[in-house]
């Protein structure tokens, strides 16, 4: 759903015909009905409550597991970490490394304009459990290390 002022409806509402047709009509209603029931504020309240404490792990855990020369942003919003590797890092090579070890991520290198930055990866904090973050960031601190 989107809420816009009345003078750009018409254009996202065209934007979207002409993407996908339309959302099925029984999706549109199931999520009218949750919007409408009065459920939905504290629906937001309680995944900001839940991810703001696996961010909360991701970053305590960052700091214990990553080595020197590693940084990572702190968001105000979203559900990703940015980390960046010392200069000269490659993220694609540390993601086939991570896999071998079960652990992904999504490189950054896709995010820039010009594809030329490669030392930034990009976490996500919202789909994993706090003992999975804390594993995955271990294994991926000892990585990270043995390529240095």
């Amino acid at each position: 759903w989107m809420h816009a002022p009345r003078p750009y409806m018409d254009t996202f509402e065209k934007v979207k015909q002409s993407t996908d047709l339309h959302t099925n009509t029984f999706c549109q209603r199931l999520i009218h009905a949750f919007v409408t029931s009065g459920k939905l504020e504290g629906h937001v309240a309680g995944l900001c409550r839940e991810y703001g404490s696996r961010l909360k792990v991701m970053e305590d855990t960052l700091e214990i597991e990553m080595p020197d020369g590693v940084s990572w942003t702190s968001p105000s919003g979203g559900l990703f970490i940015w980390v960046m590797l010392p200069e000269g890092s490659n993220a694609e090579t540390l993601l086939q490394k991570a896999v071998e070890e079960k652990v992904a991520f999504v490189p950054g290198r896709p995010f820039y304009p010009r594809g030329d930055v490669r030392n930034t990866f990009r976490l996500n904090f919202s789909n994993q459990t706090p003992e999975r973050i804390r594993e995955g960031l271990s294994r991926l601190g000892r990585i990270i290390r043995k390529m240095h």
